[in-house]
């Protein structure tokens, strides 16, 4: 996925420059059988919560990233349990957002939890939302530098 390379790039950027953390959160898994040093057979031992927590200058968030080729984004594609996860973060007080790759327009759209289900609500979306209404309650997250999010933009429009 183009979207989760960018956010990688921007992991090594951020510890190589000591500006914070961004790891991705490995899906536990059991080796069941090993074929060779490169391909195994496993088990999932649990479903994956969200792509990505960040920590930087003092504020803690978590990621789910998502990319579509459409003008909208399918609300399928964030499954069951990641949105009661994400819920479960909003009602810690901790940022939750979902990182959106629009390649129609090349963008990158960042939404906070708590206003992508507002916009669910009152606009009474149940299938899509639409990359217009997603800018609305959104933010765009640039790319600088090569290939480098901005995720300061994130992190400073809480």
């Amino acid at each position: 996925m183009y979207l989760e390379q960018l956010v990688n790039r921007t992991s090594a950027y951020f510890i190589a420059n000591n500006l914070g953390i961004i790891e991705k959160r490995q899906i536990p898994t059991r080796v069941l059988k090993k074929i060779n040093e490169k391909t195994a057979i496993v088990k999932l031992l649990s479903k994956a919560k969200v792509d990505y927590f960040i920590y930087f200058n003092n504020i803690y968030c978590e990621i789910e990233c998502k990319e579509t080729s459409k003008s909208y984004l399918n609300l399928n594609l964030v499954l069951k349990h990641q949105h009661e996860y994400l819920q479960k973060l909003n009602a810690l007080n901790i940022h939750a957002y979902l990182l959106v790759y629009f390649s129609f327009y090349e963008k990158i759209m960042a939404i906070n939890y708590a206003k992508l289900t507002q916009l669910i609500t009152v606009k009474k979306l149940k299938k899509k939302i639409n990359f217009k209404d997603l800018k609305l309650c959104g933010i765009e997250v640039p790319i600088v530098y090569p290939g480098i999010l901005d995720i300061t933009k994130i992190i400073n429009h809480f």
